[in-house]
Protein backbone atom coordinates (compact mmCIF):
# COMPACT_ATOMS: atom_id res chain seq x y z
CA UNK A 1 0.00 0.00 0.00
CA UNK A 2 2.69 2.27 0.76
CA UNK A 3 5.14 2.40 -2.37
CA UNK A 4 8.88 2.46 -2.05
CA UNK A 5 9.11 3.10 1.78
CA UNK A 6 10.43 0.12 3.82
CA UNK A 7 8.87 -1.25 6.95
CA UNK A 8 11.69 -0.21 8.29
CA UNK A 9 11.75 3.06 8.11
CA UNK A 10 10.31 4.54 11.11
CA UNK A 11 11.21 8.26 11.89
CA UNK A 12 10.68 9.98 15.07
CA UNK A 13 9.51 13.45 15.97
CA UNK A 14 10.69 15.79 18.06
CA UNK A 15 9.39 18.92 19.37
CA UNK A 16 11.91 22.35 18.31
CA UNK A 17 10.60 25.89 18.52
CA UNK A 18 7.03 24.52 18.26
CA UNK A 19 7.64 22.64 15.13
CA UNK A 20 7.89 18.96 14.37
CA UNK A 21 10.78 18.12 12.15
CA UNK A 22 13.11 14.38 11.67
CA UNK A 23 15.82 13.96 13.83
CA UNK A 24 16.80 10.37 12.92
CA UNK A 25 18.58 8.79 9.64
CA UNK A 26 16.28 11.53 7.46
CA UNK A 27 18.62 10.72 4.38
CA UNK A 28 17.51 6.88 4.16
CA UNK A 29 14.19 8.52 2.50
CA UNK A 30 16.45 10.31 -0.55
CA UNK A 31 15.74 7.11 -2.63
CA UNK A 32 12.41 6.95 -2.35
CA UNK A 33 10.77 10.19 -1.78
CA UNK A 34 11.85 13.27 -4.05
CA UNK A 35 14.01 15.74 -2.12
CA UNK A 36 12.16 18.77 -0.96
CA UNK A 37 13.31 22.24 0.27
CA UNK A 38 11.94 20.95 3.88
CA UNK A 39 13.45 20.46 7.11
CA UNK A 40 16.66 18.58 6.54
CA UNK A 41 16.13 18.70 2.89
CA UNK A 42 13.88 15.53 2.16
CA UNK A 43 10.27 14.97 1.37
CA UNK A 44 9.27 16.18 5.16
CA UNK A 45 8.54 19.91 5.75
CA UNK A 46 7.41 21.82 8.52
CA UNK A 47 5.11 19.86 10.56
CA UNK A 48 2.93 21.39 13.15
CA UNK A 49 1.31 20.11 15.96
CA UNK A 50 -1.83 18.89 13.92
CA UNK A 51 0.61 16.04 13.23
CA UNK A 52 1.15 14.96 16.52
CA UNK A 53 -1.04 12.28 16.27
CA UNK A 54 0.29 10.49 13.60
CA UNK A 55 3.84 7.71 15.21
CA UNK A 56 5.43 8.00 12.11
CA UNK A 57 5.88 9.53 8.34
CA UNK A 58 4.81 6.37 6.50
CA UNK A 59 0.85 6.89 8.50
CA UNK A 60 0.55 10.33 7.82
CA UNK A 61 1.21 9.50 4.00
CA UNK A 62 -1.44 6.64 4.48
CA UNK A 63 -4.25 9.83 4.79
CA UNK A 64 -5.25 11.86 1.58
CA UNK A 65 -4.05 15.10 2.97
CA UNK A 66 -0.89 13.92 4.09
CA UNK A 67 -0.30 12.82 0.79
CA UNK A 68 -1.22 15.62 -0.75
CA UNK A 69 0.96 17.41 1.04
CA UNK A 70 3.84 15.09 1.13
CA UNK A 71 4.13 14.16 -2.44
CA UNK A 72 2.63 16.67 -4.50
CA UNK A 73 3.11 19.99 -5.93
CA UNK A 74 0.32 23.02 -6.65
CA UNK A 75 0.46 25.06 -9.42
CA UNK A 76 0.38 28.88 -8.10
CA UNK A 77 0.88 30.70 -11.15
CA UNK A 78 4.47 31.48 -10.20
CA UNK A 79 5.65 27.69 -10.84
CA UNK A 80 4.90 24.75 -8.50
CA UNK A 81 4.92 24.97 -4.88
CA UNK A 82 4.46 22.15 -2.42
CA UNK A 83 0.70 21.41 -1.30
CA UNK A 84 -0.35 23.08 1.65
CA UNK A 85 -3.48 22.74 2.79
CA UNK A 86 -6.34 24.60 4.43
CA UNK A 87 -8.00 23.67 7.62
CA UNK A 88 -11.39 23.34 6.35
CA UNK A 89 -9.40 21.17 3.39
CA UNK A 90 -8.14 19.33 5.56
CA UNK A 91 -11.28 18.70 7.68
CA UNK A 92 -12.97 17.40 4.91
CA UNK A 93 -10.57 15.23 3.81
CA UNK A 94 -10.38 13.55 7.13
CA UNK A 95 -14.32 13.20 7.38
CA UNK A 96 -15.20 9.47 6.92
CA UNK A 97 -18.72 9.68 6.88
CA UNK A 98 -19.90 8.34 3.85
CA UNK A 99 -22.56 10.62 2.90
CA UNK A 100 -21.02 14.44 2.85
CA UNK A 101 -22.72 17.57 2.45
CA UNK A 102 -20.40 20.82 1.94
CA UNK A 103 -22.22 24.66 1.56
CA UNK A 104 -19.36 26.74 0.76
CA UNK A 105 -18.19 29.76 -0.61
CA UNK A 106 -17.20 30.18 -4.16
CA UNK A 107 -13.26 30.35 -4.87
CA UNK A 108 -12.45 28.22 -1.99
CA UNK A 109 -11.05 25.31 -3.45
CA UNK A 110 -13.12 22.38 -3.60
CA UNK A 111 -13.36 21.26 -6.94
CA UNK A 112 -9.54 21.04 -6.52
CA UNK A 113 -9.80 18.88 -3.47
CA UNK A 114 -11.93 16.63 -4.79
CA UNK A 115 -9.79 15.55 -7.50
CA UNK A 116 -6.85 15.60 -5.11
CA UNK A 117 -9.03 13.04 -2.67
CA UNK A 118 -9.33 11.20 -5.57
CA UNK A 119 -6.32 11.03 -7.29
CA UNK A 120 -4.82 10.39 -3.54
CA UNK A 121 -7.05 7.35 -3.04
CA UNK A 122 -6.32 5.92 -6.19
CA UNK A 123 -2.85 5.40 -5.88
CA UNK A 124 -3.44 3.93 -1.77
CA UNK A 125 -6.06 1.87 -2.51
CA UNK A 126 -5.91 -1.14 -4.32
CA UNK A 127 -9.32 -0.78 -5.98
CA UNK A 128 -10.55 2.24 -6.54
CA UNK A 129 -13.03 4.28 -8.57
CA UNK A 130 -13.88 8.16 -8.31
CA UNK A 131 -17.10 9.80 -10.52
CA UNK A 132 -17.13 13.55 -10.03
CA UNK A 133 -20.22 14.74 -11.79
CA UNK A 134 -19.98 18.95 -12.69
CA UNK A 135 -22.42 21.67 -14.09
CA UNK A 136 -21.47 21.75 -17.60
CA UNK A 137 -18.88 20.01 -19.68
CA UNK A 138 -16.19 22.79 -19.08
CA UNK A 139 -16.03 22.14 -15.40
CA UNK A 140 -15.93 18.16 -15.66
CA UNK A 141 -12.70 18.29 -17.41
CA UNK A 142 -11.23 20.72 -14.64
CA UNK A 143 -10.87 18.11 -12.47
CA UNK A 144 -9.17 15.55 -14.61
CA UNK A 145 -6.85 18.20 -15.35
CA UNK A 146 -6.46 18.86 -11.91
CA UNK A 147 -6.08 15.17 -10.87
CA UNK A 148 -3.40 14.44 -13.68
CA UNK A 149 -1.35 17.96 -12.65
CA UNK A 150 -1.06 16.05 -8.88
CA UNK A 151 -0.38 12.96 -10.34
CA UNK A 152 2.46 14.46 -12.27
CA UNK A 153 4.33 16.15 -9.72
CA UNK A 154 4.38 13.74 -7.71
CA UNK A 155 8.54 11.48 -7.26
CA UNK A 156 9.14 9.71 -10.15
CA UNK A 157 9.28 6.32 -8.58
CA UNK A 158 6.20 6.92 -6.57
CA UNK A 159 4.43 7.34 -10.31
CA UNK A 160 6.01 4.46 -11.21
CA UNK A 161 4.34 2.41 -9.04
CA UNK A 162 1.30 3.30 -10.12
CA UNK A 163 1.28 3.26 -14.11
CA UNK A 164 -1.10 5.85 -16.20
CA UNK A 165 -2.77 3.40 -18.58
CA UNK A 166 -5.64 6.15 -19.77
CA UNK A 167 -5.57 9.37 -19.85
CA UNK A 168 -7.80 11.58 -21.80
CA UNK A 169 -10.22 14.63 -20.93
CA UNK A 170 -12.94 12.86 -18.56
CA UNK A 171 -10.88 9.75 -17.41
CA UNK A 172 -8.14 8.38 -15.95
CA UNK A 173 -6.52 4.76 -15.10
CA UNK A 174 -4.03 3.24 -13.19
CA UNK A 175 -2.55 -0.18 -13.31
CA UNK A 176 -0.25 -1.28 -10.14
CA UNK A 177 3.67 -2.55 -11.27
CA UNK A 178 2.54 -6.00 -10.00
CA UNK A 179 -0.97 -7.49 -10.04
CA UNK A 180 -4.25 -6.37 -12.25
CA UNK A 181 -6.45 -4.59 -9.94
CA UNK A 182 -7.05 -0.75 -11.61
CA UNK A 183 -7.94 2.31 -10.31
CA UNK A 184 -9.58 5.22 -12.12
CA UNK A 185 -11.45 8.57 -12.23
CA UNK A 186 -14.30 9.33 -14.25
CA UNK A 187 -15.57 13.12 -14.79
CA UNK A 188 -18.76 13.88 -17.05
CA UNK A 189 -21.36 16.99 -16.93
CA UNK A 190 -24.73 16.56 -15.37
CA UNK A 191 -25.87 13.13 -15.99
CA UNK A 192 -27.37 10.03 -14.42
CA UNK A 193 -24.32 8.10 -12.05
CA UNK A 194 -23.60 4.43 -13.17
CA UNK A 195 -21.47 2.34 -11.80
CA UNK A 196 -20.95 -1.52 -11.15
CA UNK A 197 -19.01 -3.25 -8.09
CA UNK A 198 -17.83 -1.65 -4.79
CA UNK A 199 -15.47 1.35 -3.93
CA UNK A 200 -17.42 3.69 -5.59
CA UNK A 201 -17.26 7.58 -4.58
CA UNK A 202 -19.59 10.07 -6.57
CA UNK A 203 -18.86 13.47 -5.96
CA UNK A 204 -21.84 15.96 -6.89
CA UNK A 205 -20.20 19.13 -7.43
CA UNK A 206 -22.54 22.25 -8.09
CA UNK A 207 -25.49 20.36 -7.46
CA UNK A 208 -27.92 23.43 -6.23
CA UNK A 209 -27.36 24.30 -10.27
CA UNK A 210 -27.93 21.04 -11.92
CA UNK A 211 -31.54 21.17 -13.81
CA UNK A 212 -32.03 17.53 -12.78
CA UNK A 213 -30.69 17.83 -9.24
CA UNK A 214 -33.14 14.90 -7.34
CA UNK A 215 -33.33 12.41 -10.45
CA UNK A 216 -29.46 12.62 -10.28
CA UNK A 217 -29.31 12.50 -6.70
CA UNK A 218 -31.20 9.55 -6.33
CA UNK A 219 -29.10 7.84 -9.30
CA UNK A 220 -26.48 8.14 -7.40
CA UNK A 221 -27.53 6.26 -3.90
CA UNK A 222 -27.71 2.66 -5.37
CA UNK A 223 -23.67 2.94 -6.63
CA UNK A 224 -22.50 3.68 -3.34
CA UNK A 225 -24.31 1.33 -1.13
CA UNK A 226 -22.00 -1.55 -1.92
CA UNK A 227 -18.12 -1.75 -0.94
CA UNK A 228 -18.21 1.26 1.25
CA UNK A 229 -18.92 4.13 -1.62
CA UNK A 230 -19.05 7.74 -0.60
CA UNK A 231 -21.41 10.74 -1.75
CA UNK A 232 -20.49 14.04 -1.48
CA UNK A 233 -23.06 16.61 -2.32
CA UNK A 234 -21.53 20.40 -2.54
CA UNK A 235 -22.57 23.51 -4.15
CA UNK A 236 -22.61 27.39 -3.83
CA UNK A 237 -26.52 28.30 -2.51
CA UNK A 238 -28.20 28.85 -5.87
CA UNK A 239 -31.90 29.33 -4.96
CA UNK A 240 -34.32 28.02 -2.56
CA UNK A 241 -34.95 25.05 -4.82
CA UNK A 242 -34.01 21.75 -5.25
CA UNK A 243 -32.51 18.58 -3.83
CA UNK A 244 -29.11 20.71 -2.36
CA UNK A 245 -31.34 22.83 -0.53
CA UNK A 246 -33.78 19.82 0.63
CA UNK A 247 -30.64 18.51 2.10
CA UNK A 248 -29.43 21.61 3.57
CA UNK A 249 -33.30 22.50 5.41
CA UNK A 250 -33.46 19.05 6.52
CA UNK A 251 -36.86 18.79 6.82
CA UNK A 252 -38.00 16.15 9.10
CA UNK A 253 -34.42 15.14 9.85
CA UNK A 254 -34.72 13.23 6.08
CA UNK A 255 -30.84 13.61 5.54
CA UNK A 256 -29.36 13.13 8.87
CA UNK A 257 -27.41 10.84 7.37
CA UNK A 258 -24.63 13.05 6.36
CA UNK A 259 -22.23 15.14 8.25
CA UNK A 260 -21.92 19.17 7.22
CA UNK A 261 -19.47 21.17 5.93
CA UNK A 262 -20.37 25.07 5.94
CA UNK A 263 -17.78 27.15 4.09
CA UNK A 264 -17.60 30.81 4.15
CA UNK A 265 -15.19 33.59 2.60
CA UNK A 266 -13.47 34.61 6.06
CA UNK A 267 -12.50 30.78 6.42
CA UNK A 268 -10.30 30.89 3.60
CA UNK A 269 -6.78 32.96 4.17
CA UNK A 270 -7.18 34.22 0.40
CA UNK A 271 -10.06 36.20 0.95
CA UNK A 272 -9.50 36.72 4.99
CA UNK A 273 -6.64 38.73 6.95
CA UNK A 274 -7.29 37.11 10.36
CA UNK A 275 -9.67 33.90 10.26
CA UNK A 276 -8.87 33.14 13.65
CA UNK A 277 -10.58 36.39 14.71
CA UNK A 278 -13.13 36.36 11.81
CA UNK A 279 -14.72 33.24 12.95
CA UNK A 280 -15.22 34.50 16.58
CA UNK A 281 -16.35 37.79 15.24
CA UNK A 282 -18.03 37.85 11.83
CA UNK A 283 -21.46 36.23 12.36
CA UNK A 284 -22.23 39.43 15.12
CA UNK A 285 -21.60 41.97 12.18
CA UNK A 286 -23.49 43.02 8.84
CA UNK A 287 -21.84 41.74 5.42
CA UNK A 288 -20.53 45.49 5.24
CA UNK A 289 -18.72 45.54 8.29
CA UNK A 290 -17.34 42.04 7.99
CA UNK A 291 -16.02 42.65 4.42
CA UNK A 292 -13.98 45.73 5.29
CA UNK A 293 -12.88 44.33 9.03
CA UNK A 294 -11.43 41.31 7.63
CA UNK A 295 -12.00 41.09 3.99
CA UNK A 296 -8.74 40.84 1.96
CA UNK A 297 -8.20 43.34 -1.51
CA UNK A 298 -9.61 40.48 -3.80
CA UNK A 299 -12.70 40.17 -1.39
CA UNK A 300 -13.52 43.78 -1.40
CA UNK A 301 -13.06 44.26 -4.71
CA UNK A 302 -15.69 41.68 -5.25
CA UNK A 303 -17.59 43.06 -3.07
CA UNK A 304 -17.93 46.28 -4.47
CA UNK A 305 -18.58 45.29 -8.02
CA UNK A 306 -21.21 42.69 -6.86
CA UNK A 307 -25.13 43.52 -5.63
CA UNK A 308 -25.45 42.51 -2.07
CA UNK A 309 -27.88 39.69 -2.14
CA UNK A 310 -25.44 38.07 -5.10
CA UNK A 311 -22.57 38.47 -2.65
CA UNK A 312 -24.21 36.86 0.03
CA UNK A 313 -25.13 34.19 -2.40
CA UNK A 314 -22.19 33.45 -3.96
CA UNK A 315 -19.72 33.99 -0.64
CA UNK A 316 -21.93 34.07 2.29
CA UNK A 317 -23.94 30.93 1.91
CA UNK A 318 -27.27 32.56 1.89
CA UNK A 319 -29.95 31.24 -0.18
CA UNK A 320 -31.51 33.90 -2.63
CA UNK A 321 -35.57 34.54 -1.85
CA UNK A 322 -37.34 33.75 -5.31
CA UNK A 323 -40.40 35.89 -4.31
CA UNK A 324 -37.77 38.91 -4.84
CA UNK A 325 -37.18 38.05 -8.59
CA UNK A 326 -38.85 38.16 -11.62
CA UNK A 327 -37.56 35.16 -13.01
CA UNK A 328 -37.62 31.90 -10.30
CA UNK A 329 -34.60 30.01 -10.54
CA UNK A 330 -36.52 26.67 -11.13
CA UNK A 331 -38.38 28.34 -14.14
CA UNK A 332 -35.31 29.45 -15.76
CA UNK A 333 -33.59 25.83 -14.85
CA UNK A 334 -36.68 24.21 -16.68
CA UNK A 335 -35.24 25.94 -20.07
CA UNK A 336 -31.91 24.44 -19.90
CA UNK A 337 -32.67 21.26 -21.66
CA UNK A 338 -29.82 18.73 -20.33
CA UNK A 339 -30.29 15.11 -21.66
CA UNK A 340 -30.19 13.04 -17.89
CA UNK A 341 -27.78 10.20 -19.95
CA UNK A 342 -24.94 12.47 -21.21
CA UNK A 343 -25.28 15.37 -19.63
CA UNK A 344 -24.90 17.73 -22.75
CA UNK A 345 -27.00 19.84 -23.99
CA UNK A 346 -30.22 18.45 -26.04
CA UNK A 347 -29.87 20.82 -29.01
CA UNK A 348 -26.37 22.27 -30.83
CA UNK A 349 -24.93 25.45 -29.57
CA UNK A 350 -22.10 26.77 -30.53
CA UNK A 351 -20.86 28.99 -27.08
CA UNK A 352 -18.39 31.72 -28.83
CA UNK A 353 -17.05 29.66 -31.68
CA UNK A 354 -18.50 31.66 -34.72
CA UNK A 355 -16.67 28.82 -37.39
CA UNK A 356 -18.75 26.19 -35.04
CA UNK A 357 -21.77 28.45 -35.95
CA UNK A 358 -21.34 28.52 -39.75
CA UNK A 359 -20.37 24.52 -39.61
CA UNK A 360 -23.64 23.98 -37.95
CA UNK A 361 -25.70 26.46 -40.27
CA UNK A 362 -24.24 24.20 -43.22
CA UNK A 363 -24.86 20.96 -42.32
CA UNK A 364 -28.44 21.52 -40.98
CA UNK A 365 -28.22 21.48 -37.35
CA UNK A 366 -29.68 25.08 -37.10
CA UNK A 367 -32.68 25.21 -39.38
CA UNK A 368 -34.25 28.42 -38.24
CA UNK A 369 -33.95 32.14 -39.31
CA UNK A 370 -31.65 33.78 -36.84
CA UNK A 371 -31.96 36.50 -34.79
CA UNK A 372 -29.71 38.66 -32.72
CA UNK A 373 -29.43 40.86 -29.52
CA UNK A 374 -26.71 43.23 -28.68
CA UNK A 375 -26.59 44.97 -25.19
CA UNK A 376 -23.31 47.50 -25.01
CA UNK A 377 -21.99 47.81 -21.40
CA UNK A 378 -21.81 50.95 -19.45
CA UNK A 379 -17.97 51.84 -18.57
CA UNK A 380 -17.56 48.93 -16.23
CA UNK A 381 -19.91 46.54 -17.79
CA UNK A 382 -18.95 43.90 -20.71
CA UNK A 383 -21.06 44.06 -24.16
CA UNK A 384 -23.02 40.95 -25.15
CA UNK A 385 -23.75 39.53 -28.23
CA UNK A 386 -26.48 36.65 -28.15
CA UNK A 387 -28.00 34.52 -31.22
CA UNK A 388 -30.98 32.43 -31.44
CA UNK A 389 -32.92 30.65 -34.06
CA UNK A 390 -36.20 30.45 -33.95
CA UNK A 391 -38.62 28.12 -35.76
CA UNK A 392 -41.65 30.21 -37.40
CA UNK A 393 -44.26 27.06 -36.76
CA UNK A 394 -43.24 26.27 -33.30
CA UNK A 395 -42.45 30.16 -31.77
CA UNK A 396 -40.01 27.93 -30.29
CA UNK A 397 -36.40 30.00 -29.94
CA UNK A 398 -32.83 28.69 -28.88
CA UNK A 399 -29.84 30.38 -28.08
CA UNK A 400 -26.90 29.11 -30.53
CA UNK A 401 -23.99 31.70 -29.91
CA UNK A 402 -22.95 33.98 -27.66
CA UNK A 403 -20.04 36.60 -27.89
CA UNK A 404 -18.86 38.73 -24.71
CA UNK A 405 -16.45 42.09 -25.44
CA UNK A 406 -14.70 43.44 -22.57
CA UNK A 407 -13.08 47.02 -23.01
CA UNK A 408 -13.73 47.21 -26.46
CA UNK A 409 -13.42 50.85 -28.04
CA UNK A 410 -17.11 51.07 -29.64
CA UNK A 411 -15.44 51.83 -33.30
CA UNK A 412 -14.26 48.33 -32.67
CA UNK A 413 -17.82 46.74 -31.55
CA UNK A 414 -19.50 47.86 -34.71
CA UNK A 415 -16.97 46.46 -36.95
CA UNK A 416 -18.10 43.03 -35.14
CA UNK A 417 -21.37 43.50 -35.60
CA UNK A 418 -20.97 44.40 -39.15
CA UNK A 419 -18.78 41.01 -39.74
CA UNK A 420 -21.17 38.54 -37.84
CA UNK A 421 -24.35 40.91 -40.03
CA UNK A 422 -22.03 39.50 -43.32
CA UNK A 423 -21.01 36.35 -42.28
CA UNK A 424 -24.82 34.65 -41.21
CA UNK A 425 -27.95 35.15 -42.42
CA UNK A 426 -29.45 36.97 -39.39
CA UNK A 427 -33.21 37.86 -40.07
CA UNK A 428 -33.55 40.70 -37.58
CA UNK A 429 -30.53 41.99 -34.58
CA UNK A 430 -31.87 44.24 -32.03
CA UNK A 431 -29.31 46.77 -30.61
CA UNK A 432 -29.68 49.05 -27.47
CA UNK A 433 -29.05 52.41 -28.83
CA UNK A 434 -29.56 53.82 -25.46
CA UNK A 435 -26.33 56.45 -24.27
CA UNK A 436 -23.17 54.98 -25.64
CA UNK A 437 -24.99 52.57 -28.26
CA UNK A 438 -26.85 55.04 -29.79
CA UNK A 439 -24.11 55.53 -32.32
CA UNK A 440 -23.74 51.65 -33.54
CA UNK A 441 -27.59 51.46 -33.39
CA UNK A 442 -28.50 54.36 -36.30
CA UNK A 443 -25.43 53.26 -37.97
CA UNK A 444 -26.03 50.28 -38.64
CA UNK A 445 -29.90 50.58 -38.87
CA UNK A 446 -28.77 52.97 -41.88
CA UNK A 447 -26.63 50.23 -43.03
CA UNK A 448 -29.09 47.26 -42.87
CA UNK A 449 -32.73 49.01 -42.76
CA UNK A 450 -34.22 45.62 -42.69
CA UNK A 451 -32.33 43.71 -40.55
CA UNK A 452 -31.12 45.78 -38.19
CA UNK A 453 -33.46 47.86 -35.28
CA UNK A 454 -31.97 49.88 -33.09
CA UNK A 455 -34.14 49.70 -29.75
CA UNK A 456 -34.43 52.45 -27.07
CA UNK A 457 -34.48 50.71 -23.07
CA UNK A 458 -37.79 52.89 -21.77
CA UNK A 459 -39.49 51.76 -18.55
CA UNK A 460 -41.98 50.02 -21.15
CA UNK A 461 -40.50 48.29 -23.81
CA UNK A 462 -38.58 47.11 -20.60
CA UNK A 463 -42.11 45.83 -18.99
CA UNK A 464 -42.99 44.55 -22.30
CA UNK A 465 -39.90 42.72 -22.85
CA UNK A 466 -39.86 40.92 -19.65
CA UNK A 467 -43.39 39.78 -19.87
CA UNK A 468 -42.49 38.05 -23.23
CA UNK A 469 -39.33 36.25 -21.91
CA UNK A 470 -41.77 35.27 -18.97
CA UNK A 471 -44.11 33.92 -21.08
CA UNK A 472 -41.42 32.01 -23.05
CA UNK A 473 -40.13 30.35 -19.91
CA UNK A 474 -43.50 29.35 -18.76
CA UNK A 475 -44.58 27.81 -22.16
CA UNK A 476 -41.11 26.45 -22.43
CA UNK A 477 -40.34 28.21 -25.98
CA UNK A 478 -36.80 29.43 -25.13
CA UNK A 479 -33.89 27.10 -24.38
CA UNK A 480 -31.08 28.22 -22.93
CA UNK A 481 -27.28 26.91 -22.65
CA UNK A 482 -25.95 25.61 -19.59
CA UNK A 483 -23.99 28.94 -18.90
CA UNK A 484 -23.89 30.06 -15.16
CA UNK A 485 -23.59 33.69 -16.09
CA UNK A 486 -26.48 33.57 -18.67
CA UNK A 487 -28.54 32.09 -15.95
CA UNK A 488 -27.22 34.30 -12.95
CA UNK A 489 -28.14 37.81 -15.22
CA UNK A 490 -31.79 36.65 -15.57
CA UNK A 491 -32.58 35.78 -11.98
CA UNK A 492 -31.04 38.63 -10.87
CA UNK A 493 -34.08 41.00 -12.53
CA UNK A 494 -36.08 42.50 -9.88
CA UNK A 495 -39.60 43.39 -10.35
CA UNK A 496 -39.29 47.08 -8.73
CA UNK A 497 -41.85 49.40 -7.79
CA UNK A 498 -41.06 52.70 -8.15
CA UNK A 499 -42.44 55.99 -5.91
CA UNK A 500 -45.00 56.67 -8.85
CA UNK A 501 -46.65 53.22 -8.55
CA UNK A 502 -45.17 52.15 -11.83
CA UNK A 503 -42.79 48.86 -12.48
CA UNK A 504 -39.18 48.76 -13.41
CA UNK A 505 -37.29 45.85 -14.66
CA UNK A 506 -33.80 45.80 -13.72
CA UNK A 507 -30.87 44.79 -11.83
CA UNK A 508 -29.75 46.20 -8.40
CA UNK A 509 -27.61 49.44 -9.45
CA UNK A 510 -24.24 47.73 -7.33
CA UNK A 511 -24.11 44.83 -9.74
CA UNK A 512 -21.10 43.90 -11.56
CA UNK A 513 -22.73 42.72 -14.26
CA UNK A 514 -25.72 45.08 -14.70
CA UNK A 515 -27.48 42.05 -16.27
CA UNK A 516 -25.54 42.56 -19.07
CA UNK A 517 -26.76 38.93 -20.92
CA UNK A 518 -30.07 39.19 -20.01
CA UNK A 519 -31.02 42.45 -22.01
CA UNK A 520 -29.07 41.02 -24.82
CA UNK A 521 -31.47 37.67 -24.56
CA UNK A 522 -34.67 39.71 -24.32
CA UNK A 523 -33.16 41.92 -27.52
CA UNK A 524 -32.66 39.24 -29.81
CA UNK A 525 -36.03 37.26 -28.46
CA UNK A 526 -37.87 40.53 -29.27
CA UNK A 527 -36.89 40.20 -32.65
CA UNK A 528 -38.88 37.26 -32.84
CA UNK A 529 -42.29 36.00 -32.77
CA UNK A 530 -44.38 38.12 -30.25
CA UNK A 531 -46.78 36.04 -28.12
CA UNK A 532 -49.72 36.48 -26.53
CA UNK A 533 -50.37 37.31 -23.02
CA UNK A 534 -52.38 33.95 -21.25
CA UNK A 535 -56.34 34.83 -20.78
CA UNK A 536 -57.96 34.41 -17.63
CA UNK A 537 -60.85 32.10 -17.03
CA UNK A 538 -64.35 33.99 -16.41
CA UNK A 539 -64.55 31.64 -13.75
CA UNK A 540 -60.91 32.82 -12.32
CA UNK A 541 -62.42 36.49 -12.92
CA UNK A 542 -65.68 35.70 -11.16
CA UNK A 543 -63.48 34.38 -8.16
CA UNK A 544 -61.13 37.64 -8.17
CA UNK A 545 -64.04 40.51 -8.54
CA UNK A 546 -64.55 42.31 -5.05
CA UNK A 547 -61.05 40.80 -4.04
CA UNK A 548 -58.45 43.69 -2.38
CA UNK A 549 -55.87 41.93 -0.67
CA UNK A 550 -54.12 38.56 -0.96
CA UNK A 551 -55.27 36.98 1.62
CA UNK A 552 -58.62 37.50 0.71
CA UNK A 553 -57.68 36.11 -2.64
CA UNK A 554 -55.70 33.03 -1.13
CA UNK A 555 -59.30 31.90 0.51
CA UNK A 556 -61.42 31.77 -2.20
CA UNK A 557 -58.77 29.05 -3.90
CA UNK A 558 -59.12 26.32 -1.36
CA UNK A 559 -60.35 22.95 -1.94
CA UNK A 560 -60.79 21.88 -5.12
CA UNK A 561 -60.00 25.35 -6.59
CA UNK A 562 -55.95 24.98 -6.12
CA UNK A 563 -55.66 22.91 -8.69
CA UNK A 564 -56.19 26.23 -10.59
CA UNK A 565 -53.22 27.35 -8.72
CA UNK A 566 -49.51 27.55 -10.71
CA UNK A 567 -47.02 25.98 -8.34
CA UNK A 568 -47.45 25.61 -4.31
CA UNK A 569 -48.59 29.40 -3.44
CA UNK A 570 -49.73 32.06 -4.86
CA UNK A 571 -46.95 34.84 -6.08
CA UNK A 572 -47.99 37.98 -5.59
CA UNK A 573 -51.05 38.25 -7.02
CA UNK A 574 -52.11 41.96 -6.24
CA UNK A 575 -50.66 45.50 -7.30
CA UNK A 576 -50.03 47.98 -4.32
CA UNK A 577 -51.14 51.42 -4.64
CA UNK A 578 -48.82 53.72 -2.48
CA UNK A 579 -51.16 56.32 -2.51
CA UNK A 580 -54.37 54.37 -0.92
CA UNK A 581 -52.05 52.24 0.95
CA UNK A 582 -54.25 49.22 -0.62
CA UNK A 583 -53.96 46.34 -2.70
CA UNK A 584 -55.95 45.62 -5.78
CA UNK A 585 -56.12 42.84 -8.56
CA UNK A 586 -54.65 43.36 -11.96
CA UNK A 587 -55.52 40.73 -14.27
CA UNK A 588 -53.04 41.97 -16.84
CA UNK A 589 -50.28 42.23 -14.02
CA UNK A 590 -47.21 39.46 -14.97
CA UNK A 591 -47.59 38.36 -11.34
CA UNK A 592 -51.08 37.20 -11.76
CA UNK A 593 -50.15 35.84 -15.51
CA UNK A 594 -47.36 33.99 -13.46
CA UNK A 595 -49.50 32.43 -10.60
CA UNK A 596 -52.78 31.01 -13.04
CA UNK A 597 -51.47 28.29 -15.26
CA UNK A 598 -54.51 27.92 -17.65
Amino acid sequence: MYPNISNKIILKYKKKNNKLVTIEDANRLKDSIKSRKAPLGVGVREIGDSKSEFKDYKDWLATTSGFLEGLTNTDEGSGLKPTILYDYQKKFLNDSSRLRFVKKSRQTGFSYIFAGEGMTKSMLKHRHTGIFTSFNEDEAKEKIRYALSLYESMPMKWRKARKLVVNNKTSLEWTPMKGSMTTRLLSHPQRDVRGKGGGIDIYLDELAQYTYSKRIYLSAMPVISRGGGVLTCASTTFGKQGRFYDIDVNEDNKYSGFSRHEIFWWDCPVYCKNVKRARREAFDMTTEQRVYEFGTFDLIFEYENMGLEEFQQEFECIYIDDNINFYPIALIMSCVPTDPEKGTLKYPYAGEDLNLLLMLLKNGSIKGRLLAGYDIGRKKNTSELIISDEDLGTKMQRVVYQRTYDNIKLRNQENELRKHLNSLPIKRMGIDSTGLGKQIGETLEDEYPSRVEAIDFTNEWKEDAANQLLIRLQDKLILLPQDKKLINHIHSIKRILTPAGHFRYDTEKNEKHHADKYFSLVLCSMMGEELKKHSISKEIIEMVKGTKTDNELKRKFTGGNKRKIYGKDLIKPATFNPNTNTSKIALSDPDFIRTFRL
